[in-house]
């Protein structure tokens, strides 16, 4: 197999990878494999003095090999979309398609690890940067981190499952999003959508135990970044802490589900 394409830039580090398998990746030195699930195939490959991750999409049913809009694909051109618009995304280095399969080579992003991985190893250190003596998170990070998912709202990006794992630092701090074949492109993100990513981002960061003024001011800078929503703070802030509170105590279920979508919506009081 052969890469069907492949960026320019990156072609004498990955001519030696054809064809790709699983045999010939976990033979090469440093190779770890970072996840193996029925759909997909994920592994970690140092090549060149860089990092690469190669991703392989296997549909799970047969007739999803004929399907234009499989993960793998979705994938592609997500990624490919979103570099065009200058989102803080991995790079796509090659792609491939052979008997239904998707295979993905991607640049590392963000190597010191996901949000949560990072803010509790600096917790946890002495002489942390992150947090003062109080144990709250500096307002300049909040606000870098608001700041961050509203620009992807803003150019019509939004995310079905916007986790603190799904977002990932580098060494200056800086924030980028990975496994986007969970996103897609809107011509305008509606505002259900945007409060739906927020309580997503906030029930991936309650192991951490977030306190209610972080929580509260990393809303507030969200909406200076945001300018439909400046001057409506409180509009959207009762939506957001009835949701957060409402899907923490209810159970699974038809009915909470219709209930909860009633109350981002604000139909429900």
């Amino acid at each position: 197999m052969s890469y069907s394409l492949i960026d320019p830039d990156y072609e004498s580090v990955l001519s030696g990878l054809a064809p790709w398998s699983e045999a010939t990746l976990a033979g090469l030195p440093g190779a770890q494999c970072v996840k193996a699930a029925p759909g997909r195939l994920v592994y970690r490959v140092p090549r060149g003095g860089q990092v690469f991750y190669f991703k392989r999409y296997r549909p799970r049913r047969w007739w999803r090999r004929f399907v234009p809009t499989s993960k793998g694909r979705r994938e592609r051109l997500i990624t490919e979309a979103a570099h065009a618009r200058g989102l803080p995304v991995p790079r796509l280095a090659a792609y491939a398609e052979q008997a239904g399969d998707a295979f993905l080579v991607l640049t590392e992003v963000g190597p010191q690890g996901h949000l949560v991985e990072v803010l509790r190893k600096r917790r946890t250190e002495s002489g942390a940067t992150l947090l003062n003596s109080k144990g709250f998170v500096p307002r300049q990070f909040l606000r870098r981190l608001a700041e961050f998912v509203a620009d992807l709202h803003e150019k019509g990006f939004v995310h079905d499952d916007l986790s603190a794992l799904h977002i990932r630092l580098d060494e200056a701090d800086r924030f980028y999003l990975i496994d986007l074949d969970h996103g897609r492109f809107l011509s305008r993100v509606p505002d259900v959508l945007r409060l739906h990513n927020l309580l997503q981002l906030y029930r991936s960061m309650t192991r951490l135990s977030p306190r209610a003024v972080d929580v509260y001011r990393f809303f507030r800078y969200y909406c200076e970044r945001v300018p439909a929503w400046r001057g409506r703070e409180k509009l959207y802030w009762r939506r957001l802490a009835k949701a957060m509170d409402y899907r923490t105590r209810s159970a699974r279920g038809l009915f909470f589900r219709a209930r909860y979508a009633m109350i981002l919506r604000g139909w429900t009081r």
